[in-house]
């Protein structure tokens, strides 16, 4: 085996623990974080209803699963070591943002949702938004957490 092939080697193993390590995040915090909306489907369409992004999402418990992630990433970015310390400050401080306006915007939508000019829709596909903004921002700290090893 040349340089060049232990380098490939190398990279694949690299590739393939990344991969393991994105894996594992989205199945034990993404996917069980999202059951209850699964088991809230279930519970709608045992009504005979179709369960739709508003009745799902628009009282803000999708925002609260957004801030969960991002803080448990978080956490573990944090204590990962000093490899690629900017750029990990970067990442941290853009969930640190993610955090605050989820944060603020569950407090914002407890407060409005029962006003008469609260726009359930707007809520729904906003937490919807946040959520995808948090999936991605916590993948980017599992995989810097991940280069470290």
């Amino acid at each position: 085996m040349n340089g060049q092939e232990k380098m490939d080697e190398k990279l694949k193993k690299k590739m393939l623990d990344l991969l393991e390590e994105l894996l594992l995040w989205a199945l034990f915090s993404v996917i069980i974080a999202l059951l209850p909306f699964a088991i809230h489907s279930l519970l709608i369409l045992t009504r005979g209803d179709i369960p739709t992004a508003t009745l799902l999402f628009s009282k803000g418990e999708l925002v609260l699963v957004s801030s969960a992630i991002v803080a448990s990433a978080m956490g573990s970015l944090f204590i990962s070591g000093r490899k690629y310390k900017i750029t990990k400050i970067i990442v941290g401080g853009l969930c640190v943002c993610v955090l605050i306006l989820a944060s603020a915007w569950f407090a914002i939508i407890s407060i409005e949702s029962n006003s008469p000019s609260f726009d359930a829709n707007f809520a729904s596909n906003g937490s919807i938004v946040m959520f995808v903004f948090s999936v991605i921002s916590s993948a980017g700290c599992v995989m810097l957490r991940s280069s470290n090893r």
